[in-house]
């Protein structure tokens, strides 16, 4: 009980901070697009159904193929933090926070005659690895 007080206390000299935050950044490609776009296909066929890409990916293979990518986020983050002052010098902070921001997308990797080969999905930190 003593502590539980003590703790009330201590709360109502600090401050307590909560934050919600929500970040979309561009739109996902939609499912329908891919559909359009098989093997084969050329860069400027591919270019036109899906505009420009997020990013330009050289092939690690060193055999002058490259991936088009596209990303997109919608996360949401929720966070608390809370503050307490003991003394002047002397306050001490915790900060806790949950958010998922991971960017989704999609990889398009071409050959070197400019033709699509193969297509992934998923979290891009995760897409490119073995190309």
């Amino acid at each position: 009980m003593r502590a539980a007080a003590l703790l009330a206390l201590c709360l109502c000299s600090g401050c307590i901070y909560v934050q919600w935050s929500r970040t979309s950044i561009n739109e996902p490609v939609s499912d329908t697009a891919l559909a359009r776009i098989e093997s084969g296909a050329t860069l400027e066929y591919c270019l036109e159904q899906l505009g420009a890409p997020t990013n330009v990916w050289r092939s690690r293979r060193g055999n002058g193929h490259f991936g088009l990518a596209y990303g997109w986020l919608d996360d949401t983050t929720v966070g608390l933090s809370i503050s307490v002052p003991f003394t002047e010098l002397f306050a001490p902070s915790l900060r806790l926070s949950k958010g998922a921001s991971k960017l989704k997308g999609v990889v398009l990797w071409f050959d070197r005659d400019l033709k699509l080969y193969y297509v992934q999905r998923g979290l891009l930190t995760e897409l490119g690895a073995g190309f």
